[in-house]
């Protein structure tokens, strides 16, 4: 990993790296071309396209016919990241009405987006440490089965994990290696990537809100700031030019500027409390017979935040492949497992302990980063601010998935752009630290070529028998929702209106205006959610069907009403008898499935972008729950 000497990092890579670079990146091709053309019913059976990746192709198919920027017909929406969805267009444009093309097209453009994260993960590892290590980076990359599934998942995610490696990329080469004073020129090009960076993502403006931080300290560190600060503004100015148009679109159609589908995301995850998340600080809560996961959504108890932060730290090192020896007995899926997780076990044992020795190791890794340091050239250390940028961009992605989208059960793919960063850092931090060594001895070259194998090996390791291992290239069954939908489709009089908490599967391949109820890709029925009244939504919008999980129904929507507000009919189950899908009658007072069809459109009273306006913050401070029975 570490033989290159760091001056090399400017130089033309010779002959040998460059044919071992193609090879990895012909890899990296080959391994997403296994799921870019596999069976989609194995793709969606395995929960590699989840749900939401229909969303984005359900928006996109109406975009295309003309019906506007929505997913039910009726409600505008920007619950989605609109680098990915503008990609989408062209694809569902030219399908034709084909539903399954889009996804493989889908696929195919995703794993283009990983070629090219591969060329970029290169490019900045050879600026810091040398071709060799920037080698084994890519390596990691091409055969970790946690970035090949979630890179080629239907969603934005591998758009933005690519775009997280080009705001290092841009900012090491244009700001840390100039010195920290860029041309105007190329301070409007780290503009321009900023802005593409929060259209592909909009959390990756904490990545650039880490950039910027780092610059401002940079500058003040070499008595600059007057000099930098005109070059920090320029880039401001041009991320905002691009990113503005798209937030203005936003602000018009549906009354917000960013994405609603991250405040409905945090009331989703108050409402569940703790049915999916193990406690661990919280363990004393549920030791009384019959206690709640539920709790008041207007005094969330600390203990919550503290067990979702743990979750993440967890998850966070689950996935890293520079930690895979550590889970190599673990197979990968897209739904992480901590329960045999032994740093995990280790932490629920004592998790006060746990605590110290995670602040002891965290010591030890910025001890060793400060000495890598003291052993890098001048360029080398014109290229130190990237831990600083690392550090500050992890601290903050904790605090907002801890506390403003704590969506613990996403974490996986909401975290790799965090986890590829933090794999470019570590090598190359790596580098700096046992390069001494490495020079000196024979021993440590042997040593150190035995970890590189041993990383590798891991990864190959956690691909058995996990997600990937199971991907059908043809004659899959159906699986998920999907097999849930074409079970109970003809249960369902289709003149009637569908809701959903899971809406996406349901809707495309329905091709039905279902009416999302979770908030994520409809701002009235989040609203009615935060006020803990959607079931004066569904009375309101005059739905007659919901089709859903029963446990999300009783979280979200059940546990807030009175008996007589509505009663839900079970019509069918999926399968018959199961735990799994469950296809409700909406019975409202004084009305039936025999009355003639009502009206799709919005719901009275919860029809107003104006309204909707600020409204999660403002549900945080004051909720109308008070009356309601719990």
């Amino acid at each position: 990993m570490l033989a290159a000497h760091p001056t090399q990092a400017r130089a033309q890579p010779s002959r040998w790296v460059r044919v071992c670079l193609l090879a990895l990146l012909g890899a990296t091709l080959a391994v997403r071309l296994v799921v870019a053309l596999a069976d989609y019913r194995s793709l969606i059976a395995q929960d590699i396209y989840q749900d939401d990746a229909f969303y984005y192709f359900k928006i996109a198919q109406n975009i295309v016919g003309g019906r506007g920027v929505t997913f039910d017909g009726v409600t505008a929406t920007n619950g989605f990241h609109p680098l990915y969805l503008a990609l989408l267009l062209p694809i569902m444009a030219a399908s034709g009405g084909d539903l399954i093309a889009p996804i493989h097209a889908s696929a195919i453009l995703l794993t283009a987006v990983a070629l090219a994260t591969g060329l970029l993960i290169f490019r900045l590892t050879l600026r810091l440490a040398g071709p060799v290590t920037a080698l084994v980076a890519v390596a990691l990359w091409a055969v970790s089965p946690y970035f090949t599934i979630l890179g080629i998942n239907g969603l934005e995610t591998g758009l933005a994990t690519l775009f997280a490696v080009a705001v290092l990329c841009a900012y090491v080469e244009w700001v840390e290696l100039e010195s920290q004073l860029p041309s105007r020129r190329r301070a409007a090009a780290l503009g321009v990537v900023f802005g593409f960076a929060a259209l592909a993502r909009i959390d990756l403006l904490l990545l650039v809100a880490a950039v910027t931080l780092d610059w401002l300290v940079a500058g003040a560190r070499l008595r600059q700031t007057l000099r930098i600060l005109p070059r920090i503004l320029v880039t401001v100015a041009a991320t905002l030019a691009v990113w503005l148009p798209w937030g203005v679109i936003s602000r018009t159609q549906t009354g917000v500027w960013l994405p609603a589908s991250g405040s409905a995301s945090r009331e989703i995850a108050l409402h569940y409390g703790w049915l999916n998340l193990a406690p661990v600080w919280s363990t004393a809560r549920f030791a009384k017979p019959g206690a709640s996961p539920f709790f008041d959504l207007d005094d969330v108890p600390a203990d919550y935040y503290a067990d979702v932060a743990t979750q993440l730290v967890f998850d966070f090192s689950l996935e890293q492949p520079l930690l895979a020896p550590l889970r190599a007995h673990l197979p990968f899926s897209v739904w992480p497992g901590l329960d045999r997780y032994p740093p995990y076990l280790w932490f629920r044992g004592s998790p006060v302990g746990g605590t110290l020795l995670l602040l002891l190791l965290a010591g030890g890794a910025i001890l060793g980063i400060r000495r890598a340091r003291r052993h890098a050239s001048s360029e080398k250390r014109a290229a130190r601010g990237i831990a600083g940028v690392v550090g500050l961009y992890l601290l903050l992605m904790l605090l907002g998935y801890t506390f403003y989208c704590p969506s613990h059960w996403y974490y996986s793919r909401y975290l790799m752009p965090a986890e590829l960063v933090t794999l470019v850092f570590g090598v190359s931090a790596l580098h700096g630290i046992f390069l001494p060594a490495w020079r000196r001895r024979r021993g440590a070259r042997a040593c150190l070529t035995l970890g590189i194998l041993l990383l590798v090996a891991a990864q190959l390791a956690i691909e058995r028998g996990s997600t990937f291992s199971r991907i059908q290239g043809s004659e899959a069954e159906l699986g998920g929702i999907l097999r849930s939908w074409r079970s109970l489709e003809n249960k369902i009089d289709r003149t009637r209106t569908l809701g959903a908490f899971q809406a996406g599967t349901l809707s495309y391949f329905g091709q039905l205006d279902v009416v999302n109820l979770d908030g994520k890709m409809n701002p009235d029925a989040a609203r009615a959610l935060a006020d803990g009244k959607l079931h004066e939504y569904i009375a309101a919008r005059q739905i007659d069907y919901i089709l859903d999980w029963p446990w999300i129904l009783r979280s979200l929507c059940k546990r807030h009403m009175r008996s007589e507000d509505l009663g839900f009919r079970v019509i069918a189950r999926e399968p018959p008898g199961g735990l799994g899908f469950v296809l409700w009658a909406v019975e409202r007072p004084g009305s039936s499935l025999g009355d003639a069809p009502r009206s799709r459109g919005r719901a009275p009273g919860f029809d107003s972008p104006a309204a909707h306006q600020n409204h999660h913050a403002a549900s945080i401070r004051k909720r109308s729950r008070r009356d309601a029975p719990r």
